[in-house]
């Protein structure tokens, strides 16, 4: 209930008439959709996630680095 309440607040402050606002607009709409159904929120968090693994070294590649140095 508070997550459709904060949907439709920020609905009725971005408008789709002015075009910053819009593109806002669909970005609320996405984020919405996506938390709103489990099994899209599940991806979204397994791709989250695996995006956030690749982008920093396992502890086990830092334990190797800092026994080479």
């Amino acid at each position: 209930m508070a997550l459709r309440s904060a949907y439709e607040s920020l609905v009725n402050i971005y408008r789709p008439d002015d075009p910053e606002a819009a593109q806002k607009l669909s970005e609320i709409s996405e984020a919405y959709e996506v938390i709103g159904d489990d099994k899209l929120r599940r991806a979204y968090d397994k791709a989250w996630m695996e995006a956030r693994t690749r982008r920093s070294p396992s502890s086990a590649a830092r334990c190797e680095a800092d026994k080479a140095a």
